[in-house]
């Protein structure tokens, strides 16, 4: 307008929806565009609202859009879109996020089955959640496939995870899947579906103060059913299980428990079983220590159910609003093992030495994705030792990891992209508060592993590719010992599928040269390889051992690389002890090139493969075992 003199258009009338999200500015512009005399109609719903600026009443914005001028509001007391099961179930987060607003009534009712919360372990989440959509796609009249939301948390794994696998399922076939969308909770205001799964609503909720709205807009986006799958327990605002206000108090506290104060998360407590609450937990009351607010025991799917007056012995899972959320099995209690540690103390010093050596970090993303996985195990709860790890870091809130999460994650995206700003990082890292707690755990688990964490000789801290800790014994490995061997509590059954497969995969000729030629590249970098009838090539590098899995001819594409690290994660599980570093050795580059990254972040394996210039991939050069890459 200031260049061309152009005068832009105003209107006779106005409409605008979704106005809960308008911010001042925005409302202003809008009632610049009005005509002399005009009008305008303005829809929206306070419980919506997820941006910066969240109204609690209509007033400023009536006043901004009329130019204060006559106003007035109409609400809308019936729900005609949404059945009466699903509006019943959300109307305790409806009371949370918006309670001055009437709760509309639904004058439609879809069936008993309208609502289903299942509850699943993390390790078949995505599993479950492809079985459900295929089932909810069998609802279709037979014409036209009914269409289906699946809605996860904003920046979780789960989007593309999901995604892929709903493209390779069987049971949902071509036709369906155009019907089925899956989306970050953050994308589906405004839309509407016939069916809709809600993916970890306790993730949703928690990520900031417009969590629960975001949560509130997930859960109502469906015509005939919804259906949510979680893990974790089902947020409180939701089961209607604590007061009608926003969560607004953190997970965890400084140490101690008692009258007064929040138990510190993982804190010892021996209950008695009062009885069955709302959402599939337990009211109890402590018997040791005195604890000064309401305490409902968690209950993991599949466990048996406790009995009124039982006794039992517990360990604070979460601090909610106005209770303590307890668990009785000790899933997520145990410490940081040795061989964590030193991953962990990488990762923790890769944000100050990326901001101290002007971003020039060989192996910053692979730690940057282990501090990223830090954040998640506490956020998640699906680790065996987040609860250590929480205390490491200094026991801070949700709100306060998502920031970690979220730094570490942008950091490893502006790396990937060749955009990192080391001055931006460093403003962002100190106003993150984060720096400090940082070095503090670091130097915690360097006092209690001694040695063990320190780096090598060159100053680089090795960081193998990340595997599930598991609780093992320590075994010396020497060069005698490089054929990694299965343990002797292995399955017979399961070793014979094993030699089968690899015996079935040797037949290729392109599977034996890459294989071959691995073993050549390792002999010149001045390492032993060795191989056994179900390990395709092992070996003792500096770095301790690591399997290497080759695929053949053709096999490159993401479904191919999912299979192959499937494989190498059950060799590993013979072993007496976990390898150190697991690898794909394909023949060729990967047919995608997100599927490297992907494979990394969701099995803790490299790949790396075959090239004219001799080898490719993120981290082939401590596949050798050196810091350098090896082209043998």
């Amino acid at each position: 307008m200031l260049i061309s003199g152009d005068t832009p258009p105003r209107y006779g009338h106005i409409v605008v929806d979704e106005a809960q999200d308008l911010t001042p500015m925005q409302a202003r512009s809008l009632r610049r565009r009005s005509a002399v005399g005009g009008s305008m109609t303005v829809l929206g719903d306070l419980a919506q609202a997820t941006g910066a600026h969240i109204p609690t009443n209509w007033d400023l914005l009536g006043a901004l859009l009329s130019d204060h001028g006559d106003w007035s509001v109409a609400q809308l007391t019936t729900s005609y879109r949404v059945p009466a099961e699903i509006m019943e179930f959300v109307a305790p987060l409806a009371q949370v996020v918006a309670p001055a607003l009437p709760y509309p009534k639904a004058v439609r009712e879809a069936g008993a089955d309208a609502v289903r919360t299942v509850a699943t372990e993390p390790w078949k989440l995505l599993d479950d959640t492809v079985a459900h959509v295929a089932r909810l796609m069998g609802t279709s009249d037979g014409s036209t496939p009914r269409s289906v939301a699946v809605i996860v948390p904003d920046d979780s794994d789960w989007l593309d995870a999901i995604s892929r696998r709903i493209g390779e399922d069987d049971a949902i076939g071509e036709r369906n899947r155009e019907a089925v969308s899956v989306l970050a909770a953050a994308q589906v205001k405004g839309m509407e579906y016939d069916h809709v799964l809600v993916v970890e609503p306790a993730t949703i909720a928690d990520r900031g103060p417009a969590g629960l709205r975001q949560l509130y807009v997930a859960l109502t986006r469906s015509t005939q059913s919804l259906t949510v799958l979680h893990t974790a327990p089902l947020p409180e605002a939701l089961t209607g299980s604590g007061d009608a206000q926003a969560p607004t108090v953190p997970d965890s506290r400084p140490p101690g428990s008692g009258v007064g104060r929040l138990p510190r998360i993982g804190t010892d407590v021996r209950v008695e079983v009062v009885d069955r609450v709302p959402g599939g937990r337990y009211k109890v009351k402590p018997l040791s220590p005195v604890i000064d607010r309401p305490l409902v025991l968690t209950v993991r799917h599949g466990s048996v159910p406790p009995l009124r007056g039982e006794k039992l012995d517990c360990w604070v899972f979460a601090n909610e609003t106005t209770q303590t959320v307890l668990a009785a099995d000790q899933r997520g209690r145990s410490p940081v093992s040795e061989r964590m540690a030193g991953r962990y103390v990488a990762a923790l010093d890769v944000l100050g030495e990326l901001t101290a050596s002007d971003g020039d970090v060989s192996d910053a993303r692979s730690r940057l994705s282990e501090l990223q996985g830090m954040a998640n195990r506490i956020l998640r709860r699906d680790q065996a030792d987040w609860v250590d790890v929480l205390h490491l870091l200094g026991d801070p809130d949700r709100e306060r990891l998502g920031v970690l999460r979220d730094l570490a994650a942008t950091t490893n995206r502006a790396l990937k992209e060749g955009t990192l700003d080391v001055g931006q990082l460093a403003e962002e890292l100190a106003g993150s508060g984060w720096a400090g707690a940082l070095a503090e755990a670091r130097r915690e688990l360097q006092e209690r592993f001694g040695t063990a964490t320190e780096p090598n000789a060159d100053g680089a801290v090795p960081v193998a590719p990340t595997q599930p800790d598991q609780k093992e014994e320590v075994q010396m490995t020497t060069a005698d010992t490089t054929a990694a061997t299965p343990a002797a509590t292995t399955k017979d059954g399961f070793l014979r599928a094993l030699e089968a497969a690899a015996g079935a995969d040797r037949t290729c000729k392109k599977h034996e040269a890459v294989r071959h030629a691995l073993k050549s590249s390792l002999l010149w970098a001045d390492l032993q390889p060795a191989d056994s009838p179900v390990v395709d090539v092992s070996c003792v590098t500096e770095h301790g051992l690591f399997l290497y899995e080759a695929l053949g001819e053709g096999r490159s594409t993401y479904a191919d690389l999912r299979s192959g690290a499937t494989r190498l994660l059950e060799i590993n599980h013979t072993l007496p002890a976990p390898a150190d570093g697991l690898y794909l050795v394909l023949c060729e580059p990967p047919a995608e090139d997100w599927s490297v990254d992907t494979i990394r972040d969701v099995f803790r394996v490299n790949v790396m493969w075959r090239s004219p210039a001799g080898w490719g991939g993120e981290n082939a050069d401590v596949a050798f075992g050196s810091s350098g890459t090896s082209n043998g």
